[in-house]
């Protein structure tokens, strides 16, 4: 297995995996059965995600800042790791023989009083679908926009992260859950983004937690 490090950037110490760590102390993980536990910490990756960020996942060489790909660094799917399916967790098998695999993300917006803020979750998967997006935490009154990105080499439209589509137009949402379901599924490709942006309309700031169903194609 590739090294795999863990990072704790805060000022006290911190338990991730049930690891007690110190400020800018560093946890290997050792075996695949040490990633799991990790994977499913969701601290770990809230703190991964949060501004500014509380945590790291690095590659023994050097700290990764960039969340997204930190995040991909600790589920192997940085330079096409090939990860071991279990079949039973195949949602369904296409006509050609392809296998759906069923893919939670989830990741933290905070915003401060009276703005707007967008963040861009990456695709890394080859070939997914998206079905289904929710807001935890959220506040009757406020908004929601849902945007797709193109890849940073425009794969789809030739341009560079330009936007190809916005599914969701200041959606307001229910107040504490918010679930939208589509009726059929979108095609995504690796590094596309989905674009989520959270506009709070109240005197004070406020985080929220996205969740975005998607199914690879394998």
């Amino acid at each position: 297995m590739r090294v795999i490090k863990v990072k704790n950037l805060q000022e006290e110490m911190c338990y991730y995996g049930g690891v007690g760590l110190d400020q800018d102390e560093y946890h290997e993980i050792t075996c695949e059965q040490d990633r799991h536990v990790f994977m499913t910490d969701k601290k770990l990756i809230e703190h991964l995600f949060s501004t500014p960020p509380k945590a790291l996942i690095n590659n023994g060489d050097e700290d990764i800042n960039d969340p997204f790909s930190g995040e991909k660094w600790l589920f192997c799917e940085l330079d096409k790791v090939n990860v071991a399916h279990t079949p039973t967790f195949a949602a369904k098998t296409t006509e050609d023989g392809q296998k759906l695999f069923r893919r939670k993300h989830g990741f933290p917006i905070t915003v401060p009083a009276n703005d707007s803020v967008e963040v861009k979750f990456n695709v890394p998967y080859t070939s997914t679908k998206i079905t289904e997006a929710e807001i935890v935490g959220g506040v009757i009154g406020d908004k929601v926009d849902f945007k797709v990105y193109d890849t940073p080499e425009g794969t789809i439209s030739t341009y560079p992260n330009i936007m190809l589509n916005q599914f969701g137009f200041g959606v307001y949402i229910s107040s504490e859950l918010y679930r939208d379901k589509s009726q059929y599924d979108a095609d995504l490709i690796e590094d596309m983004k989905v674009g989520v942006t959270y506009y709070n309309s109240s005197e004070a700031e406020i985080t929220v937690y996205v969740n975005l169903t998607l199914h690879e194609v394998v």
